[in-house]
């Protein structure tokens, strides 16, 4: 890789500074920017940031207006559907290096996405689906195709409303679930598809086109709650799938239309090994995925690329240099009801080789639930290769959570 240049006095909009963001806002600083953000929260004051909007993402009149009163000149954001429509639509009618707002359309829509597929004549697998807007025509169409069928929104993200519906009684409840969690209140229905579920990230080079970078096979809770609890790269497949795999996602995404920026998809290899697009995002994975856990594996610093290719500069990349370094998100839960008190780290958490990052997803005076989809997991680790079994339980023992009847316990995996 080239060596990046530092840049001053680039006004540079980042929309959605949360967690999963924190290394954008390192760089961006570290390269000299000036920092304004677009937050749907009042968050904790940082003195990296010249001005901020607290606004809801669908509010685009609203970002475009601080955009231009600004000068911004460049928009940026990842990991989250919301604030990429919102960076979409803002860089492209600013002229800014960007998403394209069809893109942005097209892999936040699921429907749309499956449209555009099917239409576009091309040899991409889909389950079968249908719009359906009522339980009765969710219930018509599951008894044509077969349970058991997928509920989802069109339009939702994190797992949140997805149901995996085995009979019709069920369809109701899922049904106002799907519905409840879609901001375009649609509800599609498709078929289920029984096999091993991956993932693939890639990026949309604005000059090399589009690369497949890393693959993941997943670990769902169960076969009834479609909510991952470890993903492991590079995968457990044979090297003719995972090259196949590989192929038919940069088939996807350029059938999309998509030439800038992180790619996010999720697929089912069925037992004939048949590739099937559940969907395809035009941005990084979560919990970290596009940042520590993209960069594990392949050696290379994408979220740095995205950073620089957004404000013009030259950073190319050697992709024949793009490594396949085993690395694995693992998901932990509290192993007790109750409700969280505090939560105590151990410092010996930051001596442990192997530990890549990790992020406690619940707060202090949480009651502990069940998981049921990707915001209420517990906790996740992200370790290297060579993290055995034991050193991965040294790790969750760095972990104390006190509940509030005074009792004190270990996370586990999943």
């Amino acid at each position: 890789m080239t060596k990046v240049p530092s840049i001053s006095n680039q006004n540079v909009l980042f929309i959605n500074p949360g967690w999963e963001q924190a290394s954008y806002i390192d760089t961006l600083f570290q390269l000299g920017c000036k920092i304004y953000i677009v937050d749907n929260k009042q968050s904790s004051f940082d003195p990296r940031f010249k001005a901020a909007l607290i606004c809801d993402y669908f509010n685009v009149d609203k970002i475009i207006d601080f955009a231009i009163q600004h000068k911004i000149s460049a928009v940026i954001t990842d990991q989250c559907d919301y604030s990429i429509y919102a960076a979409a639509v803002t860089s492209e009618i600013l002229g800014c290096q960007g998403i394209g707002i069809e893109q942005a359309l097209l892999t936040t829509n699921k429907l749309l996405q499956r449209d555009k597929i099917r239409n576009a004549g091309v040899n991409i697998l889909q389950p079968q689906y249908s719009l359906c807007l009522s339980p009765e025509k969710a219930k018509k169409f599951s008894k044509a195709i077969g349970y058991p069928v997928i509920l989802k929104p069109v339009d939702s993200r994190g797992s949140f409303g997805v149901s995996k519906v085995s009979c019709e009684s069920d369809i109701d409840n899922a049904f106002i679930s799907a519905l409840s969690n879609s901001p375009a209140r649609q509800v599609i229905v498709e078929e289920f598809i029984e096999g091993v579920q991956i993932t693939v990230d890639g990026y949309a080079d604005p000059v090399e086109g589009i690369k497949s970078l890393a693959l993941a096979t997943k670990v769902m809770v169960n076969e009834s709650i479609q909510v991952a609890i470890g993903i492991n790269y590079p995968g457990d497949l044979t090297r003719t799938v995972y090259k196949k795999a590989m192929m038919n996602n940069q088939t996807v995404a350029e059938t999309l239309g998509i030439k800038f920026g992180m790619i996010h998809a999720e697929y089912m290899i069925d037992k004939n090994d048949h590739i099937y697009l559940i969907e395809i995002a035009n941005r990084g994975g979560g919990c970290f995925t596009s940042t520590d856990i993209l960069k594990a594996v392949t050696g290379i610093d994408f979220a740095k690329k995205l950073i620089t290719d957004s404000l013009g500069l030259n950073n190319r990349i050697d992709y024949s240099s793009v490594a396949e370094n085993q690395t694995n998100l693992l998901f932990f839960k509290i192993p007790k009801e109750g409700t969280l008190d505090c939560v105590h780290l151990s410092d010996e958490i930051n001596n442990i080789d192997g530990l890549i990052n990790f992020k406690i997803m619940i707060s202090n005076k949480s009651k502990i639930t069940l998981t049921s989809n990707d915001a209420n997991r517990h906790g996740f680790i992200i370790v290297s290769n060579d993290s055995t079994s034991a050193l991965v339980e040294k790790m969750l023992s760095c972990f104390k959570f006190q509940m509030l009847d005074g009792s004190d316990v270990h996370p586990v995996l999943y």
